[in-house]
C-alpha cells in the first residue's frame, strides 16, 4: 500500500512510501490441506496477482499467474497438494493493475514461511 505524509509530501512526491504486507496462511476446508491468501479487497496496487511458493530448498515455482483470486486452497489445477510435514513451504505474491500491464508489477511481497 502506498502512504504519504499529508504535512510533507502528496501522493506524488515528498515524504511517502509503500508498506508491504504479509501474506498469510489459514485452514482449509475439512480435509484440504492449508490456504493461503494474498491480497483483500481494500489492495491498492493491483486486480490481477502472481503467486510463488517453494517447498524446502528447492527453487520458487510458480503457483498463480494473473489470477483474479485473493486466496486458494494450496494445490494446482483444483487440486490440493499433498502436504509434507517436515518441510518448510515459502510463498510470496506481487500485484499489477490487470494482465496486459507485466511490466508495471509490484515488488514480491515478504515471504511467508510456513511449517504446516
Amino acid at each position: 500500500f502506498h502512504y504519504y505524509c499529508d504535512r510533507h509530501g502528496t501522493p506524488t512526491s515528498g515524504m511517502d512510501g509503500v508498506v508491504r504486507v504479509d501474506l498469510k496462511v489459514g485452514p482449509g476446508p475439512e480435509g484440504l490441506p492449508f490456504a493461503i491468501r494474498w491480497a483483500s479487497d481494500s489492495t491498492q496496487t493491483g486486480r490481477v496477482f502472481d503467486v510463488r511458493y517453494r517447498v524446502g530448498s528447492r527453487p520458487w515455482e510458480t503457483w498463480r499467474t494473473d489470477t483474479r483470486q485473493f486466496s486458494a486452497i494450496f494445490g494446482r489445477n483444483g487440486n490440493p497438494e499433498p502436504i509434507d510435514d517436515t518441510k518448510q513451504y515459502d510463498f510470496r505474491a506481487r500485484s499489477q493493475r490487470n494482465a496486459r500491464t507485466d511490466g508495471a508489477v509490484s515488488r514480491w511481497s515478504p515471504v511467508l514461511e510456513f511449517n504446516p
